[in-house]
């Protein structure tokens, strides 16, 4: 056997050749395919351990603490800080210090990864041998100053020492690589190798190619003609039954400790060396960022599905270079936008699974065409001035352009989504950084994919009619402007008519509306009508309009609303 076939016929591995593909760096000229599989040639094996994790190292820069530690070096020889100590650069130095130096350098990954670098520090006795800074104030600066200046003097010396530890090769080679171990290569598998705790291997570039390669090496040297056994994954023959897929996070079980899971206590979903060494690059085939990952299966063929996946990574990269974060959703759409391959209208042609990780587990779903329908008209174009936006809600912070995404993927309406974020505009603007017309283009998203997807279909409603819809709330809020003692009251109003929104109560709504027409002497806009209609009718106009009334207003917090069905 001079080569290894892999397949892309389940996501599993579609996903793990992919990322043996981005591993060993291949493009498509590189690629030799056929039938959606490809031939990994013996010789590629050669140092992959190395390979293995520079790919993590590499990929994941930008976002690893590792990274962070680093630029507060570079911050260092850029300010030329210890020769221009003022009241801001201190301020810096010593929430930098805390926050990211010790923070992260008195972690557990990177005392695990000492032990691995020959060295003359003891990078936690050298941390705990810097001596207190003082705590000064913008008044007591000119004070305390000298004092300031003497600490950061006796602090030098110990942290040029231990940024000297971290830039020796052996400090390179192994702390950035055991970070990633925790950060992003654990999110898909875990319990043997080097993320088994009770491994005996000290060098983790030695235990993946104990645990991972050799097995391959030593399966291709035999002879399998006997083999009474064969793998559940691929099919090809084995000796024994020692391995299964029990490593991969929320995807198997242990098969020795936990037998009872098979039919009559004899489980047959054992895997062969190969599979589980291809399994082992499942997280470099996944996109991850933070605590979310994706991944398309786009399996057609093989270059499809490398490079689209490869296109979501570099949105990724872009995003982070440009805002600073970076998002799998955002990066997703991105990908299927691009105008010069229109994936999004080959995809709608075909059911393309995602599949995404989110707190701590992997879901599966087919790509709505709906969704992809909407991304090819030209509202499609408004997500992407969805980016930067985001509101507290209960504590917990949403950035807009995710949550929509993810709801439509789900095929959701908005309408939850935008009432949660109308009720944060209402009673706690500054935990709201999301623009009027942002909040508009959202309503308008969600016509367009309600339009897509069949769900509203019994209006002529239009999206100029939105925009006069909120128009007509604007309005209406400069004509009580105008009146004193009338503005507090009208914000009250809104809190009411989101309330009536929220238990899709019609009757209170238009109730509402006629009362503050009947006020400023106008005739209610026709548009109202539709109300009645239909819930979705009901949602959209009722939210464009509550838009423009809150526009810009900041009232006292009301009591909380609760969730009403989408």
């Amino acid at each position: 056997m001079d080569g290894i076939l892999l397949g892309t016929d389940t996501w599993l591995n579609a996903a793990s050749t992919v990322g043996v593909i981005n591993i060993l760096g291949l493009n498509s000229e590189q690629l030799s395919s056929t039938d959606n599989q490809i031939t990994i040639k013996k010789e590629m094996l050669d140092d992959f351990a190395t390979r293995y994790f520079s790919y993590f190292v590499k990929t994941y820069a930008r976002t690893s603490n590792y990274t962070k530690v680093m630029n507060f070096k570079n911050w260092l020889e850029q300010t030329n800080f210890f020769e221009n100590v003022d009241f801001d650069n201190y301020a810096k130095f010593s929430t930098e210090l805390s926050d990211t130096v010790k923070k992260y350098l008195t972690s557990a990954s990177y005392k695990s990864a000492y032990t691995l670098v020959d060295g003359n520090l003891d990078v936690i006795a050298a941390l705990k041998a810097l001596p207190r800074l003082p705590k000064v104030t913008k008044k007591n600066w000119v004070q305390k100053s000298p004092q300031v200046v003497e600490a950061v003097k006796q602090t030098q010396p110990i942290i040029n020492q231990i940024f000297k530890y971290l830039e020796t090769p052996e400090a390179k080679r192994f702390i950035p690589a055991k970070v990633v171990q925790y950060s992003v290569i654990q999110k898909a598998w875990g319990g043997i190798s080097f993320l088994n705790p009770q491994t005996k291997i000290k060098d983790f570039y030695e235990d993946y190619d104990q645990s991972f390669v050799q097995p391959i090496l030593n399966y291709m040297a035999t002879d399998h003609a006997k083999d009474k056994y064969i793998c559940a994954n691929c099919g090809r023959p084995m000796k024994k039954r020692d391995l299964s897929y029990g490593f991969l996070e929320f995807m198997g079980y242990d098969l020795n400790r936990k037998t009872s899971n098979a039919w009559q206590f004899n489980s047959d979903l054992f895997i062969c060396p190969i599979c589980q060494w291809q399994f082992s690059c499942l997280p470099a085939g996944i996109n991850y960022a933070g605590q979310s990952g994706i991944f398309i299966n786009a399996n057609s063929n093989i270059e499809s599905l490398v490079d689209i996946n490869r296109a979501i990574d570099a949105e990724m990269h872009y995003d982070i270079k440009q805002q600073g974060y970076n998002s799998p959703y955002g990066a997703m759409v991105e990908a299927l936008k691009d105008t010069e391959t229109d994936r999004a209208a080959i995809y709608e042609a075909a059911d393309v699974q995602i599949v995404r990780y989110e707190n701590e587990h992997y879901t599966f779903s087919i790509i709505p065409r709906a969704l992809l329908r909407t991304l090819n008209r030209s509202e499609g174009k408004r997500l992407k001035l969805l980016r930067g936006s985001r509101f507290v809600f209960s504590g917990v912070r949403y950035y807009l352009y995710d949550e929509v995404v993810k709801a439509l993927l789900n095929n959701q309406n908005l309408f939850n989504l935008a009432r949660r974020m109308m009720y944060v505009l209402i009673n706690d603007p500054s935990n709201a950084k999301v623009s009027a017309n942002q909040y508009l283009n959202t309503l308008i998203i969600n016509h367009a994919f309600l339009e897509e997807a069949k769900i509203m279909t019994n209006t002529d409603l239009t999206l100029d009619d939105l925009q006069k819809i909120k128009g007509s709330g604007s309005h209406l809020r400069e004509r009580f402007e105008k009146q004193e003692g009338n503005l507090n009251r009208l914000n009250s109003t809104a809190v009411k008519l989101l309330q009536s929104l929220n238990a899709n109560d019609r009757q209170r709504f238009m109730q509402i509306v006629l009362r503050l027409y009947m006020e400023i002497g106008t005739v209610v806009p026709k548009v109202f009508d539709q109300i009645f209609l239909d819930d979705n009718l009901f949602q959209e106009i009722g939210l464009t309009f509550t838009s423009g009334i809150i526009s810009s207003m900041a009232p006292e917090p009301v009591k909380q609303l609760k969730e009403g069905n989408e």
